[in-house]
């Protein structure tokens, strides 16, 4: 079988993970392009012979890599639109974005019109303990559901913000929730749905950023489920968790784990359909070695088209943009201090732009 070819632009931390998790599928790396004369060496050694460009330009011009089928955009947020739209010009690459795919609500609007498919990256819906989650939701075994909580904490002290100048900014990165939570953003979206509005507040409460450590948010979904949010990197013990618990009227889902990675149904009425008695648990998931996850594996082979994959969709540009509205949503209300529904264009949202004055929060 020909192996697909898959090029990478940025070689940072996730993509050496993405490298891992398909050096057993059908993929042979065609390029590798990063700014930083390190981190080109460093691809070079991991991936032996492979070819590195030190700018996109370069990349460009060179002929060789016009048959690749998929490229990789993994550098920081805020110039995702930017390459995008550069790749666009030249090749019909099939492009990978890394969350969040674009952070500037206008550039989701200007992308539908490039021809190149854009195919997001949320890697966390294909954890098998949202995979099962959905099964479960689909045939309807916790009955109706009542209201549902999304938690994260995690661990992100200042050091972390320190080693580049781009994080924790509203033009290239975002907080907490743009950062870290999107990804349970979007398992929420994927599971639940949309919503149809929001009320949040956010802090700066153990780091100095430009951006969120801290989200607290109340939403009512399209469906009328209500849904609480709190969300923060100011953890400061190892025991880090990211939890999406929907009960309904029949049982409780439970997802948990660093990247929830884990599920636990608890029954309260009984339900033959999954052979619980009152008060029992049924569990599962997976131990993942990083706060990634497994899910890359399982996205990359989604394109691979491989029949056993079938059943498994890829998010498209319109999802990726629906789940930015929670996020966008969620700074158009702690900023301005109301209820923010969803909508194309949130002006107040500083998120990609060169906003260089104060942003403060609605007390």
């Amino acid at each position: 079988m020909i192996k697909k070819k898959i090029g990478f632009i940025g070689f940072g931390r996730v993509v050496e993970w993405q490298i891992k998790m398909i050096s057993s599928l059908n993929y042979e790396i065609s390029f590798v392009c990063d700014l930083s004369k390190n981190k080109r060496e460093k691809a070079f050694n991991l991936i032996k012979g492979v070819k590195t460009f030190s700018n996109l330009d370069q990349l460009l011009l060179d002929e060789t890599t016009n048959q690749t089928d998929f490229v990789v955009v993994a550098t920081p947020s805020g110039n995702h639109f930017d390459i995008v739209k550069k790749l666009e010009k030249k090749n019909n690459w099939q492009i990978i974005v890394e969350k969040p795919t674009f952070l500037n609500p206008s550039n989701f609007l200007k992308a539908k019109e490039f021809k190149n498919k854009i195919i997001p990256i949320f890697q966390n819906r294909y954890n098998k303990s949202v995979v099962k989650a959905k099964e479960i939701l689909s045939k309807n075994l916790i009955g109706k559901i009542h209201y549902a909580s999304l938690t994260l904490d995690w661990f992100r002290p200042q050091r972390y913000y320190n080693l580049a100048e781009w994080r924790g900014t509203w033009l290239n990165d975002g907080g907490v929730c743009t950062n870290q939570g999107i990804h349970y953003f979007d398992i929420t979206n994927h599971l639940l749905g949309g919503f149809k509005n929001v009320y949040a507040r956010m802090r700066r409460i153990a780091v100095d950023i430009e951006c969120e450590d801290y989200l607290i948010a109340f939403f009512e979904l399209n469906s009328g489920v209500n849904l609480d949010v709190r969300m923060t990197t100011a953890l400061r013990q190892p025991e880090e968790e990211a939890a999406l618990v929907i009960n309904g009227s029949k049982g409780t889902l439970k997802l948990h784990g660093v990247c929830c990675n884990k599920l636990t149904l608890t029954m309260g009425d009984g339900d033959q359909e999954v052979i619980l008695g009152k008060g029992e648990k049924k569990e599962w998931g997976e131990d993942v070695e990083m706060p990634y996850g497994y899910g890359h594996k399982t996205m990359f082979k989604i394109l691979l088209d491989e029949e056993e994959n079938k059943t498994l969709k890829l998010p498209d540009l319109e999802e990726s943009f629906s789940t930015m509205q929670f996020i966008f949503s969620c700074y158009d209300s702690a900023i301005n201090g109301h209820v923010s529904q969803p909508k194309f264009n949130y002006d107040r949202v500083p998120l990609g732009s060169k906003n260089n004055q104060k942003i403060e929060f609605a007390e």
